[in-house]
């Protein structure tokens, strides 16, 4: 059984946007699941998710931030394979978490 540690975009200019990627990530999570894998699925670790609608807003950057130096250390320690969720370009956090996912060496697979 492997682990994946599931790469996309969260954040969006609208709230039915975010809910879209949101539910994309809930889609792959029980996927690799049924498969009999470990799945890492950030949205499942935010305690606050109403903060999301704030996008754009300090508390909104002061939870965005927390959330991705958390995320980065989940890789970092973890060392899942990262599965990469299509549009994942658009995304600062995405290219980040790639970044040191590429940096450790990690298998990456792309959706």
């Amino acid at each position: 059984m492997s682990t994946y540690y599931i790469c996309g975009a969260i954040s969006a200019k609208t709230e039915k946007e975010m809910q879209a990627n949101l539910l994309k990530f809930d889609r792959v999570a029980l996927e690799l699941r049924n498969l009999g894998h470990e799945v890492i699925n950030p949205p499942e670790l935010d305690e606050n998710k109403k903060n999301r609608a704030l996008i754009g807003t300090p508390e909104w950057v002061e939870e965005w931030t927390g959330c991705l130096h958390r995320d980065l250390k989940i890789i970092r320690t973890r060392k899942p394979t990262m599965y990469v969720m299509e549009g994942w370009e658009m995304s600062l956090g995405a290219n980040l978490e790639l970044l040191e996912a590429e940096d450790l060496g990690l298998t990456i697979c792309y959706q």
